[in-house]
């Protein structure tokens, strides 16, 4: 079964109640902490200052109990397969959980959704709750259920996110964000406090059968409930408030009840100590503002502003300890139960029982200065993982952590993609400009995916083509570009028309030289007006609300559209000829059909009243109502020429439909210039470093791009679609439920083994077991890869493989009967340490082809790319490796048998950690779906008798026991345009991207293709090699800070600065576009240091 979302359990786990509090305090202070324990008189001194060292959640003995899991079989049998775009929250994490069985994780946001994630980080499911504004949230002890406490009312869902229930009485809701609690009980009860004085304690049905007054009796101490926290086996309950009056007239700050309401005991009270009472006995001194029962049940910690108390169940304090004042946020037990764990926002302090210090995990370091630290942490009852769900900014949003058992961050889940506020097409429909901030940054992403370049300025278009550039300048004044000049005009709001003019919020308008032109009435919000192209009305939004004014030439309102829909955004409204299209709230786009005939105006309508003014005809019938978009819908336009309809949303995708054929697709656009697309079958493109940022899920299962990859694929998806094409249908479901279900077991080893022995087994699902196979560290292993044993049995194969020094990721895998898509085991780590640390070596083939039997082929740069490149990384591997085995064929020794004989040698030299390095330079071509480089005596017209094919290609990268393979194909470069030139760029593309990217996803290796279709973007003689060639070479022998800031290149380093120059040399010197294609399965490796 695919389990990717299910970490390996290691037998049986305990119940961990882990019960938080959000405060609503500001800042925090790094004192010193000092420790204190009963009987009096008997203190530790503290250090001068806590150890700043990680803190190891807990001893990794565990389990730590056992605990309840849902059917995800069943689950997933149910589920609607989809592909689940990878984002975090846009806004603060308001709460964040761990289910009980240690799986998933359940967050909560201000950005009104909620969000379940694997424990790995892989997001399976995203809720939105539009007008709502969420407060907190509980999961069941059962794992099955989890509830969502609003102002608006209590949701309770079950896991996988299926609505159970609305709760909407006086009782359900949650009208201030200060302490609201749900609490679910072990014995099927539920507990909420709305932030007043009161706790309900509700049964399975959530109907109130006992309302308990734990706060705020005393009218010299009114207070409300601060906190509630319930016990492991669900008979007792404590809360933490003030104003209770005690039997004996003080003040309770911390009580214990049963089930049924009853006081059993007073943990926390005003009352002073008498004299010669010992503190083993005393109940005050604490005030807590939270409290929490430890894994089973038998101590109670209470924590206040500085004190931490350990009590029994009666009351009796058990250990004190003082800790450092600060922002408290929650606290937790670890899962073993021995020590607590405090989020001070900035930081999370361990403080065990017995008052010894932990240690610290600091949630904020130099690499994320505009990250806010933690609202919330939870651990998993396994205890191996720490969440953390932290403060947003306005560039990162809501981000969340995942930290291992010993203190380290192992998943940053952040916002990656960029959220566009506004759009636009270029005047020939082939760009797309998404401007992020008003005035200061529109990223223009072309329409084959790639984007071209970021600038400062808001970008707009006339209706002949011509380019507006707008900013703000001092003190938020408009500035206008356009044709070179700079206007400055004296406020900010304003607005570009379509002919060029501007128009400012009195309706005034203006030249684009700031020389007036002519008033109209005034339209609000003038910043965010839209237009019809040929300014024959104009549309504006007032107040977000849920009806669009239509204006005539003048400005005069003629017109209202009344959606009856969720509100709209400003901005989200766009007119073409008799066409206007809103984005709302909800993430919904409606359109309508204007009927412009209906523009008429009484002569005197400037005369009359306001009540009659607003009696304006209400045009427009509504032709269409989709739902593209999970949040708000930001920004709308339509192409030139009407065909297309383009939306932008805070979820930060751009959804774009061919108005014509009714067919749609969702585009992507990540930081630092990488992208994805997919259309409504699941067909994706993307590129190189968006993989990790696609996944597809069914039920709470999630299956990676590299399992759906040749079922799914489809290189130039995003061109075929704005060509009018559409991608060959694909049945999403199919391919799912296609991939087998894999176990896998591992064998006895014995510390310092250098071998493991591991059995993998496939079952059969709707599309039978082909090929079984096993990831090591990402690389595909089979029985072809040399130093590998390998038995059959049925559909279980047991492999034997020697281990890497260091962490070895060991996953079983199974393509279906088809070898199209594959499923997983749940992955299984074993950790080596060698006896004495042996560099690896580097092997390396460069094989250039310029000089051909077919002197019409003839290149001129090839043998000096192969060269220069097996120089290059000879350089920059000395250090890193032992011995540097490097081969270099050009021109006539570069033969069909020569290069297979190379290949054969390699295979049998390279080691498990050596390093392989393919490069070829020269054409290459396809055909009959293969592709193929041309070796010196290539025929074209006999491709598979004398080159060398894909096939043989993907047998040698299955062969090599090395873990470490780099091919690098700088083929199919221009020389002179000859006729078996032009053969050769027509017949490779789409097929040659599909093809290298399969080797590359099959073996878990680095592919970089510099192929393109355009022939005269490869060679520049200026350079004296390829553009590809020379971008490589340059970032291998450059500065260090070019490339790397600790001194080490990398694969994904050094492919992502290559295919960054490669672009921007390409524009330099010949004025035209190329992008290389990248594909990066399998861990990314040091390949050599810079200079």
């Amino acid at each position: 079964m695919n389990k990717r979302q299910h970490p390996h359990l290691n037998g049986i786990m305990t119940l961990m109640c882990c019960f938080v509090l959000f405060s609503l305090m500001a800042g925090c202070t790094r004192d010193t902490a000092d420790f204190y324990a009963a009987p009096p008189g008997k203190h530790k001194e503290p250090p001068a200052k806590p150890e700043e060292k990680p803190f190891t959640l807990t001893d990794g003995s565990g389990p730590y109990g056992t605990f309840p899991s849902p059917d995800y079989t069943a689950i997933e049998a149910a589920g609607k397969p989809e592909m689940m775009f990878q984002r975090s929250h846009e806004k603060d994490i308001i709460d964040i959980r761990v289910t009980p069985d240690s799986r998933l994780i359940v967050s909560a946001s201000n950005d009104r959704t909620v969000k379940i994630w694997t424990i790995d980080g892989v997001l399976l499911k995203t809720i939105p709750f539009p007008d709502t504004d969420i407060r907190c949230l509980a999961v069941s002890t059962d794992g099955m259920r989890f509830a969502v406490g609003t102002r608006q009312g209590i949701f309770e869902l079950a896991i996988d996110g299926r609505m159970l229930r609305v709760l909407k009485g006086e009782d359900d809701v949650f009208p201030h964000h200060y302490r609201p609690w749900i609490v679910y009980s072990p014995d099927g009860s539920i507990l909420t406090t709305t932030g007043s004085r009161t706790v309900l304690i509700r049964d399975a049905n959530w109907n109130v059968r006992k309302t308990v007054r734990a706060a705020g009796t005393l009218p010299s101490s009114p207070g409300d409930v601060k906190h509630i926290a319930v016990s492991p086996d669900g008979k007792y309950f404590v809360t933490c408030g003030a104003g209770i009056k005690t039997a004996d007239g003080w003040e309770a700050y911390a009580q214990m009840f049963d089930m049924n309401g009853t006081l059993i005991a007073d943990l926390d009270t005003s009352r002073p100590p008498k004299q010669g009472e010992t503190e083993k006995v005393r109940t005050s001194g604490t005030r807590p503002d939270m409290a929490g029962f430890n894994n089973d049940g038998s101590v109670i910690a209470l924590l206040g502003a500085e004190n931490l108390r350990f009590v029994s169940r009666d009351g009796a304090i058990i250990r004190a300890v003082k800790v450092k004042p600060g922002n408290l946020h929650n606290f937790l037990f670890t899962p073993d139960g021995k020590a607590v764990i405090i989020n001070f926002f900035w930081e999370l302090h361990k403080y065990y029982m017995d008052g010894a210090y932990g240690g610290m995990v600091k949630m904020r370091t130099k690499d994320d200065p505009g990250r806010g630290g933690a609202q919330w942490a939870a651990v998993s009852n396994d205890g191996r993982h720490l969440v953390t769900g932290h403060q947003g900014d306005k560039n990162l949003g809501g981000g969340i952590r995942i930290w291992d058992r010993l203190g380290r961050l192992r998943k940053d889940l952040r916002p990656m993609a960029v959220e566009a506020k506004r759009l636009s097409f270029s005047p020939d429909g082939r760009k797309l400009y998404l401007e992020t901030e008003r005035g200061k940054k529109t990223v223009i992403w072309n329409m084959d995916g790639r984007y071209l370049e970021t600038v400062p300025e808001s970008v707009r278009f006339t209706r002949e083509g011509g380019e507006l550039r707008f900013y703000e300048g001092k003190f938020q004044k408009f500035h206008l570009k356009k044709n070179g000049r700079e206007t400055e005009f004296k406020e900010r709001h304003y607005a570009p028309l379509p002919d060029g003019t501007i128009i400012d919020w009195s309706g005034r308008v203006w030249e684009s030289d700031g020389t007036p032109k002519r008033q109209i009435a005034a339209m609000n919000p003038t910043w965010e007006l839209a237009s019809e192209t040929s300014m024959r009305y104009f549309v504006t939004v007032p107040g977000r609300g849920k009806e669009v004014k239509l204006h005539d030439a003048e400005g005069r309102h003629v017109a209202t559209v009344e959606t009856n829909l969720a509100r709209i955004e400003p901005g989200a409204v766009a007119a073409h000829r008799d066409m206007l299209a809103v984005g709302h709230e909800d993430g919904t786009v409606s359109l309508y059909r204007i009927d412009e005939t209906r523009f008429r105006l009484d002569p005197d309508e400037a005369t009359l009243t306001p009540q009659r003014r607003r009696r304006v005809p209400k045009i427009g019938d509504k032709v269409a109502e989709i739902k593209p978009h999970l949040l708000a819908v930001y920004g709308i336009a339509f192409s030139p020429d009407g065909k297309f309809l383009a939306s932008c949303s805070a979820d930060r995708t751009v959804y774009v439909m061919n108005l014509e054929k009714k067919n749609a697709i969702t585009l992507v656009a990540l930081s630092g210039g990488e992208w994805y697309a997919f259309d409504e079958g699941g067909r994706f493109e993307c590129s190189d470093g968006a993989r990790d940022q696609i996944m597809f899920v069914k039920g709470l299962t999630a299956y990676d791009v590299r399992q759906m990859w040749d079922a799914l694929y489809e290189p130039g998806l995003i061109t075929s679609f704005f060509r009018g094409m559409r991608a060959a249908p694909a049945n999403l479901a199919r391919a799912m439920n296609s991939a087998p279900e894999v176990s896998l077991s591992p064998g006895r080893r014995s510390p310092g083994d250098e071998t493991v022995t591991v059995t993998v087994c496939a079952r059969a699902r709707q599309n039978g077991v082909g090929r079984i196979f096993m990831l090591h560290n990402g690389r595909s292993i089979d029985e072809a890869a040399r130093g590998i044993k390998v038995e059959r049995r049925d559909n279980c194969k047991t492999f034997t493989l020697n281990l890497e020094p260091g962490e070895n990721r060991i996953t079983g895998a199974a393509y279906d009967a088809g070898n199209t898509v594959f499923g997983t085991s749940v992955e299984h780590t074993v950790l080596y340490v060698a006896p004495a640390v042996i560099r690896p070596d580097m092997h390396i083939l460069a094989v250039g082809v310029g000089e051909y039997r077919d002197a019409t082929i003839r290149l001129g740069f090839p043998a000096n790319d192969a060269r220069a490149v097996s120089a290059a990384f000879s350089r920059s591997g000395a250090s890193l490796y032992g011995k540097i085995n490097a081969t270099v064929l050009v021109d006539a020794a570069a033969t069909r048998e020569r290069i297979r004989a190379e290949l054969a040698g390699i295979a049998s030299r390279a080691k498990r950690n050596d390093i392989v390095i393919v490069f070829l330079a020269g054409h290459g071509d396809t055909e009959g779906g293969r592709y193929y480089f041309l070796t010196h005596e290539a025929d074209i017209s006999d491709l598979k008798r004398s080159a060398v094919s894909v096939d043989e290609l993907s047998d040698f990268a299955r062969s090599l026991t090395a873990g470490k393979v780099m091919l690098l194909f700088d083929t199919c470069k221009s020389g002179s345009a000859t006729e078996a030139l032009q053969k050769i760029a027509m017949a490779r593309g789409l097929d040659e991207r599909r093809i290298i990217a399969r080797i590359a996803k099959e073996h878990g290796i680095a592919v970089f293709s510099a192929a393109s279709a355009s022939q005269e973007a490869f060679e520049i003689r200026e350079l004296g090699h390829g553009i590809f060639t020379h971008c490589l070479v340059s970032a291998l022998g450059g500065p260090l800070e070019a490339i790397s800031e600790d001194g080490v290149i990398t694969v994904t380093r050094l492919l992502g600065r290559v295919n960054r120059t490669t672009r921007e040399t390409a524009l330099k010197y010949l004025k035209i576009e190329q992008t290389p294609i990248v594909y990066i399965f399998g861990d990314d490796f040091g390949i050599g240091r810079t200079r």
